[in-house]
């Protein structure tokens, strides 16, 4: 350390003895350079105290720039006491005082703090942070701790001994129970000094996770499928995010015992219809739905979320209604309507997050309803599911429409269709919006003789998930058209040889075939007396209606 004053330097500015022993002669060289650019005359005066002297042989001469004059300062004691003092020194007219100070052996103990946890979470685990007490002095120093709050604080150790230029570790515990901010002062007593402090910091929160809206960003509590055909799947997508401080692992769960679910009632009836309808629906009628597990499913069940981390979570709706095979049924009935109302826990797992009644706390496990309604796709055909074309010839056509009614209120339905052999709808594909119809226009086209019975499936399409894919945020959500529902129209229809038929009618009449006909009366070979067989004849005849006619 070094100062300038008067236009000369001192070195050092202050004269310092660091732990001198007693009985023992320490020495410093106190050096004054002349720094202006005339001479100085610089004389030395020695120090009031016995135990400081300066030797030091002033200059009879005024010094030259540049130049410098060189003292020993000298301490010595025979007691173990702090010492302090000045010495005296004269440039020119200007009078500067050296401080002379000397320290005896002892401890210098510092505390390196506060304590900070930061943000923590309050799940009753046992948190441990530590200080130190640092001696950057010469000689061991005691420490003694002193706590005195309420706080689930443990210090230790709370006394004890740092040896000379060595460090304390203080271990402190603290068990995170409630939420709020923690702000103590601990009292430690360091040998030598006035009493210290060290200040330990928290910041305890509730584990927080939290199922939001994508969209918004609003948390969610309700997932509202709405009506959904049966056989068909809905898809919703949420947002699952990590509001705590520390990593989580969480799981979906469906509870299938939680109070105010229902399952499978139609709620839409009273409650004397549903207490009426509920033995048959409980009765082995043959039709039965799938199992909770299969009807609410969500992607991913599981996974691990870093503190501030969103993932995207898929609820998939699934009803599906399963005919039984045995016995025999002349009346398809349609599938019933079935309300839903379920509830999704999604819960952090490896915690100890509970209260006294060892429940978990707000935060750390989520409760989401999830409602949805099942219901069939109900269709009606006018005038009626079957229809009969008559006789129609080859080459001619019989049209016939069919309205299509979409009965229920809620969802719109499409169909599609394709030609079978002698019949041909139009259109063949349509979609209906609720409560509406459709007209199919089926034309009877034969394309040879005999008589036609077919049936034309008319199959109503819905989208459910590609089984090949599964939901995440990486990919695309990958629907597949199937078919949902079918309905059946018997189509019947005849086509005959119109001349085979009149030489027919004439035969069981008794008239000769050959004036039963216009056509072959006139096509008619008169010098031979042959008739010409005609190409729409009877399919398969090598014989003339009559045994004496004369067919060519």
């Amino acid at each position: 350390m070094e100062g300038s004053v008067a236009g000369v330097r001192i070195l050092p500015a202050v004269v310092q003895f660091h732990d001198a022993e007693p009985g023992v002669l320490h020495q410093m060289s106190l050096k004054v350079q002349n720094l202006s650019k005339f001479s100085k005359s610089v004389r030395f005066h020695a120090p009031d105290s016995k135990f400081f002297s300066v030797k030091v042989k002033n200059p009879d001469k005024p010094i030259a720039p540049g130049l410098d004059v060189t003292a020993l300062v000298e301490y010595y004691t025979e007691h173990a006491e702090d010492k302090q003092d000045r010495a005296i020194l004269l440039v020119d007219n200007d009078i500067i005082e050296i401080p002379l100070i000397a320290f005896t052996p002892s401890p210098q103990l510092e505390i390196r703090g506060p304590v900070n946890f930061g943000s923590t979470v309050a799940d009753g685990k046992v948190l441990t942070a530590y200080f130190s007490i640092d001696n950057y002095g010469s000689k061991a120093g005691e420490f003694k701790i002193k706590y005195t709050g309420k706080e689930p604080l443990t210090l230790s150790p709370t006394s004890g001994v740092v040896e000379a230029e060595t460090s304390q570790k203080i271990k402190v515990e603290f068990i995170s129970k409630s939420c709020g901010k923690l702000q103590e002062i601990v009292n430690v007593k360091l040998e030598g000094q006035e009493q210290a402090h060290v200040e330990i910091l928290a910041k305890i929160v509730e584990r927080n996770i939290q199922f939001l809206n994508p969209a918004s960003k609003t948390q969610v509590q309700h997932v509202q499928f709405g009506p959904t055909y049966y056989g068909t799947d809905q898809l919703q997508s949420f947002l699952l995010c990590n509001n705590g401080p520390d990593m989580i692992n969480f799981v979906v769960l469906l509870d299938e015992d939680s109070e105010g679910q229902e399952v499978g009632l139609d709620l839409t009836k009273t409650a004397t219809a549903l207490m009426v309808s509920q033995p048959q629906s409980q009765s082995d009628d043959g039709d039965e739905t799938e199992d909770l597990t299969s009807l609410i499913t969500v992607f991913p069940n599981q996974g691990t979320l870093a503190p501030g981390e969103t993932a995207e979570l898929y609820f998939k709706f699934s009803p599906r209604f399963q005919r039984s095979n045995l016995g025999w049924k002349s009346v398809e009935e349609v599938a019933p309507r079935k309300d839903y109302a379920l509830f999704i826990n999604i819960e952090a797992v490896g915690i100890i997050n509970k209260n006294d009644e060892g429940t978990f706390k707000h935060g750390c496990k989520l409760e989401i309803a999830v409602s949805g309604t099942a219901v069939p796709v109900d269709i009606s055909v006018h005038p009626s599911a079957k229809f009969l074309f008559g006789e129609c010839s080859v080459g001619e056509h019989i049209n016939a429409l069919c309205s299509i009614t979409n009965n229920s209120t809620l969802l719109p339905t499409t169909f599609a269709t394709k030609p079978v052999a002698h019949f041909h709808p139009k259109p063949c594909k349509a979609a209906l919006k609720p409560s509406h119809s459709a007209d199919i226009m089926i034309s009877f086209k034969p394309k040879q003789m005999g008589t036609f019975a077919s049936k034309l499936e008319l199959n109503f399409l819905g989208a459910i998930l590609d089984p090949d894919t599964t939901p995440n945020a990486k990919t695309p959500v990958v629907y597949k058209q199937v078919v949902i529902h079918s309905l059946c129209l018997q189509l019947h229809g005849v086509c005959n040889n119109p001349g085979a038929s009149a030489r027919s009618d004439a035969r069981h009449m008794g008239l000769p075939s050959s004036v039963s006909s216009p056509r072959t009366s006139d096509i008619r070979n008169k010098k031979s007396g042959f008739d010409v067989a005609q190409p729409n004849d009877r399919a398969t005849s090598i014989r003339p209606a009559e045994r004496h006619s004369k067919i060519r």
